[in-house]
């Protein structure tokens, strides 16, 4: 079952659970469970998305339920794959011949700034170093 826990003021709040395949509504109101509010949906026999919004909220909360398990499975996709999930992921294959991880690889490293900020951060240790010597030397 699906279980929403609530803030305490939200102890007469209304919602709905929606199966979007199903397009069919069910309307909710809070509970109090071990002394909390929250909106429990039980009725989850269908495997699926559902989508919960809380009434006067315009936010809806995804969630699945008996999800296919081999949608699960975290193995990389070669690039011989990638034309079957193009719509997924949005991946039109390229037009220069490169493959989808030297795609991924040159979108991810940009301009590195971290050996930049290196030399400030030590050209500042180094003045505040000299001019602490400087101001300290008794005349």
């Amino acid at each position: 079952p699906f279980l929403q826990a609530l803030a305490s003021h939200q102890n007469n709040s209304e919602g709905t659970v929606m199966m979007p395949s199903l397009n069919q509504a069910t309307a909710l109101s809070a509970e109090v469970l071990n002394d909390r509010p929250v909106m429990q949906y039980k009725e989850t026999h269908q495997a699926g998305l559902y989508e919960f919004q809380l009434k006067g909220d315009s936010q809806k909360k995804l969630f699945a339920v008996q999800p296919d398990q081999s949608e699960s499975v975290l193995r990389k996709i070669d690039d011989d794959e990638l034309p079957e999930a193009a719509g997924i992921i949005h991946w039109d294959g390229g037009t220069d011949g490169k493959n989808f991880e030297d795609k991924v690889q040159e979108a991810r490293v940009g301009a590195e700034y971290w050996l930049l900020v290196f030399l400030i951060v030590l050209a500042l240790a180094g003045l505040e170093t000299y001019l602490a010597q400087k101001f300290s030397q008794s005349a």
